[in-house]
């Protein structure tokens, strides 16, 4: 693959003209500034690891290379570990676009073009808050970043130089024009059900909204992926205002909580992805996270782990939970603890993987995410980082959950289940039943209430009785446990 990247870069390079340089001084985030420095007439980093940016302010009129393609001259240094860079351009109007480019391996000089050809119009990532593209006769600042999670970057950024497509090149950005459209069709069905959802629940506008006669009110965000969504929703399918949301509200109801169950959901994302792509997912009935932590009012917030970063994502939940702080400094924040991965040979089995320990910088194998010993750590790293908020951080404690299901099942209290693996539907995703004891366990905790006994209006398919009794025991057996890390739900 590096070789077929080197020659398309070989091909570009009679047409490439530099467009971009450093003149002025490097500038960087604090986190990166003593690996940044300058480099014949750009910008070096050497050993930055995390979130992070380096460049400098250098005013530019492009807009005679709007079809062209940006490419990085560039040279890539031993220590180097990230697969891509990102490079930002930022206008007089505070649009920030940004182009992705994959990294030659280490020791290599090259010129790179944007991934497919994307050109100065077209940018690989649009301005995640509004979907706009530069100006680009009025450029004012360009920078380099990397993706979450991405590994130490050693790099020399030389110059920006705008370059022409070849045939392939062509036809990868007619490819890439073409999801564009389709990602703009998604967004603005996303931004119609936003509004209903919006104007069917007008509490999230307002600070301190009137709870109905006999009811609690509980405005809630719940941030993560496929995990979360399952766990809350009703159906994968429903395109439509309350299509996902109706089961959550209405065993709520019947349990005496006005629940509104605001969300932000990326697939396979992680916290630090979710973050970084604030104003992009997959499913937001209310708006995405960008927009609504800045525009609504919550009480609770739920941020679902998943990835192996522990350092990026403490970073990514304390932003999060920072912005719905400034705007209810009773916010109460919740860490959403995952579970193991079902391997198919069911060796090694659940309990197993849970408990195994958690080693800082692991890479290969099971990821470490999926283990108790890493969502502890984050969680305890969580709390030292967030200490003035009034309600502290505190677990949804699921992976729990389970581990104690596994438990009785091996011990054959609810005949037909031998193993809490036969709760899932695939390799990490729970079925109905597995799917149950996660709503549980939010509820008991959010809520601060006992499951026990407690209506499910039978709107959960393949749950008996037998089986909601044991999972009702089970959740607040395990929340009884924690309670020095879950504390009042109230």
């Amino acid at each position: 693959m590096i070789r077929a990247l080197l020659i398309a870069c070989v091909a570009v390079l009679c047409s490439a003209e530099p467009v971009l340089t450093c003149t002025g001084p490097i500038e960087s985030a604090p986190a990166w500034q003593a690996m940044v420095g300058a480099a014949e007439g750009g910008v070096r980093i050497s050993g930055a690891a995390g979130p992070g940016w380096a460049g400098c302010s250098a005013p530019a009129e492009l807009s005679a290379h709007a079809e062209r393609t940006p490419i990085l001259r560039l040279a890539v240094g031993g220590r180097n570990a990230a697969k891509r860079v990102l490079l930002h351009l930022l206008d007089q109007d505070g649009h920030d676009c940004s182009w992705v480019f994959d990294l030659p391996g280490p020791g290599t000089s090259a010129e790179v073009p944007a991934a497919a050809w994307a050109s100065f119009t077209l940018p690989n990532r649009p301005d995640p808050r509004d979907g706009a593209i530069n100006d680009l006769r009025r450029i004012t600042a360009w920078r380099i970043t990397t993706e979450p999670g991405s590994g130490i970057l050693d790099v020399r950024i030389e110059a920006v130089l705008a370059g022409d497509p070849d045939a392939a090149g062509i036809a990868a950005r007619a490819a890439l024009a073409e999801q564009r459209r389709k990602e703009q069709g998604w967004a603005a069905a996303r931004e119609k059900l936003s509004a209903q959802f919006q104007a069917a629940f007008p509490e999230l506008s307002t600070p301190h909204p009137q709870a109905p006669a006999g009811r609690r009110l509980v405005r809630a965000l719940h941030i993560g992926n496929s995990l979360t969504f399952q766990a809350l929703s009703t159906t994968w399918t429903q395109w439509s205002l309350l299509g996902y949301e109706q089961r959550t509200i209405d065993v709520m109801e019947a349990r005496g909580v006005r629940y509104i169950p605001a969300w932000h959901i990326s697939w396979g994302a992680s916290l630090p992805s979710i973050w970084s792509n604030a104003f992009s997912p997959a499913v937001a009935n209310a708006g995405p996270v960008g927009r609504v932590l800045d525009s609504n009012w919550f009480d609770v917030i739920t941020l679902q782990l998943w990835g192996g970063d522990a350092q990026g994502d403490v970073a990514a939940a304390t932003a999060m939970i920072a912005k719905a702080a400034a705007r209810n400094p009773d916010i109460r924040p919740f860490l959403v603890e995952t579970w193991v991965k079902r391997e198919k040979t069911l060796d090694p089995p659940f309990l197993a993987q849970w408990e195994r320990p958690w080693v800082v910088g692991q890479r290969g194998g099971i990821p470490p995410v999926h283990c108790r010993a890493y969502a502890r750590q984050v969680f305890a790293d969580l709390q030292a980082a967030n200490p003035g908020l009034r309600h502290p951080v505190r677990l949804i404690p699921i992976g729990s959950v389970l581990a104690e299901l596994d438990r009785r099942f091996r011990a054959g209290a609810y005949p037909g289940l031998a193993r809490v693996e036969e709760l899932y539907a695939d390799e990490v995703h729970l079925n109905q039943r597995g799917n149950y004891a996660a709503w549980e366990t939010f509820y008991a905790v959010i809520i601060g209430d006992s499951p026990i006994g407690k209506t499910r209006l039978e709107r959960f398919p393949g749950v008996d009785d037998a089986f909601a009794g044991l999972v009702q025991d089970v959740v607040q057996q395990v929340v009884a446990q924690e309670a020095g890390r879950i504390g009042p739900g109230k």
